[in-house]
């Protein structure tokens, strides 16, 4: 359409009729539209995909956290607080997950009926509800970093303390 546009504006010479002058206008307009839809559908095609990378990624971390906390319960360590903040963080992620890929499904539906632009709002709806999730989910995280260290501050805490009263022991046996 582009290339008709052009063609057609360049066919025009200065003492054009106003109506063919319109008439190029109105072609500039429409191919201009057409290409700016285009535009908007790759973008959210590449935002979808930069989100469900993000969501990935957030997920790989929560699997170390529960490594980590599996350390620490073999460690003897009160992991209870940390249990609830990680089931939390699952839930979070499971309901991100849950918003991209009805979206992700969704944008392929339209796309495969070629009803993309009434699918669009719905669409970026669900993606930005994830994104939200995504937002809480990193807040979350937060807070499971910040009790995995005092957890680890604790157990630390307590091995020395037992190593001193062991070193001790053995020092008042002997």
């Amino acid at each position: 359409d582009v290339k008709n546009a052009r063609a057609h504006v360049e066919e025009l010479k200065e003492d054009a009729p106003r109506e063919d002058l319109k008439t190029a206008t109105k072609t500039i307009r429409n191919a201009w539209q057409e290409t700016n839809k285009l535009m908007k559908r790759h973008v959210s095609t590449l935002t979808g995909a930069k989100l469900g990378n993000i969501i990935h990624r957030m997920e790989m971390l929560e699997q170390k956290f529960v490594k980590a906390r599996d350390r620490l319960k073999e460690r003897n360590a009160d992991v209870s607080a940390l249990d609830e903040r990680l089931a939390q963080l699952h839930n979070t992620l499971g309901d991100a997950r849950k918003k991209y890929e009805d979206a992700v499904k969704m944008f392929a539906e339209a796309q495969a009926t070629q009803n993309v632009d009434s699918a669009a709002k719905e669409v970026q709806g669900l993606l930005k509800e994830a994104r939200a999730d995504l937002k809480t989910a990193q807040e979350q995280l937060r807070v499971v970093v910040q009790e995995i260290k005092t957890q680890l501050r604790a157990t630390a805490t307590a091995a020395t303390a037992n190593a001193m009263v062991v070193s001790e022991a053995s020092a008042s046996s002997g």
